[in-house]
């Protein structure tokens, strides 16, 4: 509860600061409300599941959120500050046990030192309830993730330049607190540009995870990864972006999962047209999948298209496909297949106004017994800007 009044008071000062500049394009306020039909909600595999875990057969709900938010932009010289905010109600219309706060902010200093030297400084926080994929219970269990991030870029020599940053992420669930968690992380790259405008070279990357509340067994664990990385805009009309390497895990205790092998991240995006582009990625990476303390390894495929049929109207999509192998003592064994997909669909009325809706499905197959599911959401919702 206090990180909440907390967002909402930081928020408040927030807006308050800047409304004096609300008369340009760089202050935004808005309010909205979504309806999201879940025919799943708590991802169960049958009606017996069901009854088991909240004590009916009905697995459906309609949850309804109401919000307000600001993005706000402050140019100063050669820097330029951004913020923006949302605070959020969700209410469920059958398990309102579920209904919650939640809501999200971001600052960020977008920093230049003449010409030789920028980068980022900035806060996350982010309150929401969880996704049911792991946790067995109706029950509320808001997360709270925040995370505080810098990152600079500084030219060495006309073709090469150098790029550190870091990161400190902390993760808190207020009815798992075994799972709360602070990970810090620090990486280097060192770019060469060709006359072709690509980007090569190489990225170091350290990081440090430990958890709040261990018991018996240590879930803490130390990761390296090495990479080499390129940077391609093939032509005016497609990007290549692709990191190759590999990652090593070292855990305090065996049983939480040890793995050294190849990871990685490749993107491609295609331009269609001024209105229409398609992004592909390929993956393979170590996870904790937020509700899985132990080691996961996950690899798949995604592919994301946007279409801007109309000056008013506007088409997102996903299609994704993800294996997950889980390695810890406690999952040992487990191997899950994900398939989902999502589409969204944005009419702006005017410039105050725009309408939403979407669809989004998903199914998991497991070798383990009641683990699978599929669940289906629909949603409508509609946004004022002030």
């Amino acid at each position: 509860m206090n990180n909440w009044v907390g967002l909402a008071c930081i928020s408040a000062a927030i807006l308050s600061s800047v409304t004096v500049n609300a008369a340009d394009e760089n202050f935004d306020v808005y309010v909205f409300t979504n309806a999201i039909y879940d025919d799943n909600v708590f991802r169960v595999a049958n009606s017996a599941e069901a009854l088991a875990q909240s004590g009916t057969t009905t697995r459906s709900d309609i949850e309804t959120t109401f919000g307000v938010g600001a993005n706000v932009k402050i140019p100063v010289s050669r820097q330029q500050f951004n913020v923006d905010a949302e605070l959020r109600r969700t209410h469920f219309n059958r398990f309102d046990q579920l209904d919650n706060n939640n809501g999200e902010l971001k600052g960020e200093w977008q920093w230049a030192y003449a010409s030789r030297a920028s980068g980022t400084l900035g806060y996350e926080y982010e309150r929401g309830l969880t996704d049911f994929f792991e946790f067995q219970s109706a029950s509320r269990d808001t997360v709270v993730d925040q995370n505080f991030y810098g990152s600079a870029k500084i030219p060495v020599h006309p073709r090469w330049t150098v790029v550190l940053g870091s990161n400190a992420r902390d993760v808190g669930y207020d009815e798992r607190p075994e799972l709360d968690r602070d990970t810090t992380a620090i990486y280097a790259e060192a770019l060469f540009q060709t006359r072709a405008k690509t980007f090569v070279g190489v990225r170091l990357q350290e990081n440090e995870t430990k958890f709040d509340n261990n018991g018996l067994v240590s879930n803490d664990f130390d990761e390296s990864q090495y990479s080499v990385v390129a940077r391609w805009n093939v032509t005016g009309k497609s990007r290549f972006a692709a990191s190759l390497g590999r990652t090593k895990r070292d855990p305090r205790n065996a049983e939480s999962g040890e793995f050294s092998g190849g990871t990685g991240q490749v993107e491609y995006r295609h331009i269609i047209s001024g209105k229409t582009l398609v992004d592909f990625k390929l993956f393979r990476q170590t996870s904790l999948v937020d509700e899985i303390a132990s080691l996961v390894v996950a690899e798949g495929a995604a592919i994301e298209p946007q279409w801007k049929i109309s000056p008013k109207l506007a088409f997102r999509g996903e299609l994704r496909y993800e294996e997950r192998d889980f390695r810890g003592s406690t999952n040992s064994g487990r191997s899950d297949d994900l398939l989902s997909l999502r589409a969204r669909l944005a009419y702006r009325l005017n410039r105050a106004l725009t309408l939403n809706l979407g669809l989004g499905y998903q199914t998991r197959d497991s070798n383990v017994s009641d683990s699978g599911f599929d669940q289906t959401r629909l949603s409508a919702g509609i946004r004022f800007t002030i």
